[in-house]
């Protein structure tokens, strides 16, 4: 599970209950703690027992699922059961408790990860890489929810903001923060993981030529310590190129040979060459408008269902918020972005293959291959976001022999983002009519 899903939809309970009543249970600083102390035993517990009973990877992941919505399924309960929210204000208290239960979930994890996978993970490194990376970039946010939720509740405009012109008001904020935020979120987060430059001049000189032979302009490239474990990881941050980052793992560097470090570094620039985080702002924009015009219809649909009227309001809000949720993000950005993916796997065989999609979609098939083999990773392994393992090395195989699919796969792609483009005028210009 990623951390951006979990985090959402603790995010979606965490508005939708505040529609409910004041709480009526006001023992939480008794509670809280013993349930976060029943919730590590659990864990070190399963922890224990993992490696006695399951001796691969996939039960650790199934393990991960099934705590994380179990924490989800604890925080709606402190929510819609107990108006934990309305005990507490602001987006950085009220979510305290599902990220100590996230944080005693790694921190139990890290033990039964080291045996399984034979790698040498402490439980301090093994939680500081989940923070760092899974949550922090997200964290950043919280203080500015924070301020934005005080302005609503305490400064003279609150009342305005929610009219329509307000909410008006508040997408065009929230589409400005979620530019600032890819503008110079990159900047700090390579300061924040502690990044450095490479020590190699050799190496830097190869991937900067890299870099020029793609067409893709970055501020630096860089690796990052890990402190345990072993990570075969890269990632592209930032959209402008005086403040566009590459970022590898210490594993891979080491590892890989010239060729794959080639297509993984051309996988990771595709993202920037074909704008695909622009694509994933203008999908979250245009499907954000989608989701707001349908859920009063879908509210009314939801109460025609026996049995659901009879749920408290907030209850039945957050059961139409996460099925929208569940459609936006899940269900249609996950076929976007392993789209995109796929498209990037191919920008890694262009840049491996000199040019030649077809010769290189072999180096970029036995990348992936070592990102399995040497991490541990099942290639059957399923990824929302990616695909897996296998089925991307089986897609690489058959551009290996037809290079004309590469070609249909940018086609495709292209007009899937000149109709989303279509859409989201459409739907800026209806919401501007009914605002109006």
């Amino acid at each position: 599970m990623a951390g951006l899903l979990p985090f959402l939809i603790a995010l979606t309970i965490l508005e939708t209950a505040a529609l409910g009543q004041r709480a009526s249970f006001t023992f939480f600083a008794t509670v809280i703690p013993w349930a976060l102390l029943v919730w590590w035993l659990l864990c070190e517990t399963v922890g224990h027992l993992l490696p006695r009973y399951c001796q691969t990877r996939r039960g650790l992941d199934r393990w991960d699922i099934i705590a994380q919505t179990l924490i989800i399924g604890v925080f709606a309960g402190l929510c819609y059961g107990l108006g934990w929210n309305h005990r507490v204000s602001g987006y950085t208290t009220t979510l305290a408790p599902w990220l100590a239960m996230m944080v005693i979930h790694w921190w139990c994890l890290a033990k039964p990860t080291a045996i399984i996978r034979g790698f040498p993970w402490t439980r301090w490194a093994f939680l500081s890489y989940h923070v760092r990376f899974s949550l922090l970039p997200l964290m950043i946010a919280w203080p500015i929810l924070d301020v934005c939720l005080w302005i609503g509740n305490h400064s003279p405009i609150g009342p305005w903001l929610m009219s329509h012109f307000g909410q008006a008001a508040n997408v065009a904020g929230t589409s400005l923060m979620a530019l600032g935020l890819i503008t110079f979120l990159p900047w700090l987060l390579v300061r924040i993981w502690g990044a450095q430059p490479l020590a190699n001049p050799s190496l830097v000189a190869e991937l900067e030529a890299e870099c020029q032979r793609s067409g893709v302009r970055v501020a630096a490239i860089l690796h990052w310590p890990i402190g345990g474990g072993r990570i075969y990881n890269a990632m592209v941050l930032g959209v402008l190129p005086r403040l566009r980052y590459v970022l590898f793992t210490e594993d891979l560097l080491r590892d890989f040979t010239a060729a794959e470090r080639s297509a993984v570094l051309g996988h990771e620039l595709g993202h920037a060459r074909h704008h695909h985080l622009w694509i994933y702002l203008m999908f979250a924009l245009a499907t954000g408008l989608l989701a707001w015009s349908v859920r009063d219809a879908l509210h009314h649909t939801l109460d025609s269902v026996p049995g659901i009227s009879a749920l408290t309001d907030e209850i039945r809000a957050g059961m139409v918020a996460l099925i929208l949720l569940a459609v936006q993000w899940r269900l249609l950005f996950g076929m976007l972005s392993r789209a995109c993916e796929r498209q990037a796997d191919l920008a890694g065989a262009d840049l491996a293959g000199r040019g030649d999609t077809a010769a290189g979609a072999h180096i970029m098939h036995d990348a992936l291959g070592a990102v399995a083999r040497f991490a541990g990773i099942d290639p059957r392994s399923p990824s929302w976001r990616h695909y897996s393992i296998a089925e991307r090395m089986r897609f690489l195989k058959t551009v290996a022999a037809d290079a004309g699919i590469a070609a249909r796969h940018h086609a495709r792609l292209r007009l899937a983002v000149q109709l989303l483009a279509m859409l989201t005028g459409v739907l800026l210009a209806l919401a501007t009519m009914r605002i109006l």
